[in-house]
C-alpha cells in the first residue's frame, strides 16, 4: 500500500495531496497534516520492504538519527509512525526542488556554482 491514493488520510492525521517522488526505499508525498495545519513531506516505505524487518529497522534507525538533526539545510522531522503496516516519516515540505532537478533542467554546472552547493551539503 505504499502508493497512496490522493485523499487518503494516514492515522487519522496526514492526508495525501499528491506524489513527489520516489527513492530507494520509500515513497515521498506532499501532504496535509489535519492537526497542525500545515503542509509536511511523508516518506512511506515501500510495500516490498515493509514486511521485512532488516527494512523496518534501517527505516527507523533512518529516523532515530534525523530527529536531532537541527540545521538550516535539513529538512526537520516532525514524526514517526505505522498505520496498518504502513510505516512512515514526516518531514518539514521544501518546495525548492532537488538537486537533481536543477541538473535535468540546466545541465553542468559551473565550478563556483558547484563548490556553493557543494558547500552547503557540507555544512549540513
Amino acid at each position: 500500500m505504499a502508493e497512496l491514493k490522493d485523499g487518503f488520510v494516514l492515522s487519522g492525521r496526514y492526508k495525501i495531496i499528491s506524489q513527489t517522488g520516489v527513492g530507494g526505499m520509500g515513497v515521498v508525498y506532499k501532504a496535509q497534516d489535519l492537526q497542525k495545519d500545515r503542509i509536511v513531506a511523508l516518506k512511506v516505505l515501500k510495500d516490498e520492504f515493509a514486511d521485512k524487518e532488516e527494512f523496518v529497522y534501517r527505516f527507523r534507525r533512518e529516523a532515530k538519527a534525523a530527529i536531532n538533526l537541527k540545521h538550516p539545510n535539513i529538512a526537520m522531522l516532525y514524526d514517526v509512525g505505522s498505520d496498518n503496516g504502513i510505516e512512515y516519516l514526516v518531514m518539514e515540505y521544501v518546495d525548492n526542488g532537488t538537486l537533481a532537478d536543477v541538473l535535468k533542467k540546466e545541465g553542468t554546472l559551473s565550478v563556483e556554482r558547484t563548490g556553493k552547493y557543494a558547500l552547503k551539503i557540507l555544512a549540513a
